[in-house]
Formats: C-alpha cells, structure tokens, sequence
C-alpha cells in the first residue's frame, strides 16, 4: 500500500520522487555491467586512477584551473535553477515557475551549435569564457527587477540561456 500511494498520479512529486532515483540506479547499474573495469578489484582500480589524477593535477596547471572553473560555473548554474523556483513565485508573483526553467533549457540547448560550431573555428577556451559571460551578465540584470516583471526575467531568461548549453558541452570537451 505505501509504494501504490507513492506512485500517485494525482501527485506529480511523489510519483517523480519515486521514479528518478528508481531509473538513475537502474541505468547506473546497466552502464557499470557494459563496463570492464567494473569486475576488476574495485580497491585497485580506484586507488590506480587516484593515484592517476592526482598526478594529473600535479603535473597539468591549466587542467587544474580548468576543473577549479568548472566546478564554480556548476554551483553558479545548481544555485539559482533551485532557487528559481521560488524567485519567480514569491518574489515576481508568477504562477508557472517551471515554465521559465523550460525556456532557459531550451535556449541552451538551442544555441548549443552553433557554441560547438564557434569552439571549432575559435579556441576552445574562449569560447567557454565567452558563454560564461553571456551566461552571467544575465542575471546580473535580475537585480533590478521588481514583483510583476514576468516579461523581463524570460527575455533575462533566455538571454542567459544563450550560453547555458557551452558551458555545459565545452568544458568537458576540454
């Protein structure tokens, strides 16, 4: 009876509670079996690539500052996407938060070419610079708006949005 009233329909949350950490064990699973490290001496192989990455930072200042710059870029976009939701909600009075988080994927995920395509033609780095700034810039604009400004935080949105999936795709390509 308790799992029948979690897979509620009539309660998205629950039934998405239930769901997702379900399917991210199941294909977690499904990957590691695929992989032939997997049935090797766990101790071994994690003390190894340890051993290796840490020599890797050693050795490797640019990749060092690389993962330092991935690292704040992602608290930078975890932050605010959970935060969004309430933002947008309490503070600017709107009645469909996820919708705003729609339009930024959607963005991203849009321009995300035409990044690749400029990451090719131009350096990398620059390029992941770049979308972090346009990425930026957006909210800082957020500042300054006042409850009722719906309008503004999705042109804001999108703006952002325009550099969201480069700095997503270009770092892990570096």
């Amino acid at each position: 009876p308790f799992i029948l009233e979690l897979l509620n329909y009539d309660n998205p949350d629950r039934f998405i509670g239930v769901l997702y950490p379900t399917l991210l064990v199941a294909c977690t699973w499904a990957c590691s079996l695929k992989t032939p490290e997997f049935f090797s001496s766990p101790k071994k192989l994690a003390s190894e690539n340890l051993a290796r990455f840490i020599s890797i930072l050693r050795n490797d200042r640019s990749f060092l500052i690389l993962l330092i710059s991935f690292l704040i870029s992602g608290i930078g976009l975890a932050l605010p996407a959970t935060l969004i939701l309430y933002y947008i909600e309490y503070y600017l009075g709107g009645t469909n938060p996820s919708l705003y988080l729609f339009l930024y994927v959607l963005t991203g995920l849009s321009f995300l070419p035409l990044w690749l395509k400029l990451s090719r033609s131009w350096d990398k780095r620059n390029t992941y610079m770049t979308a972090l700034l346009v990425n930026s810039l957006a909210f800082l604009f957020v500042y300054f708006l006042k409850p009722g400004d719906l309008y503004l935080y999705a042109i804001l949105v999108c703006f952002s949005g325009v550099g969201y999936g480069a700095t997503l795709a270009i770092p892990a390509s570096m």
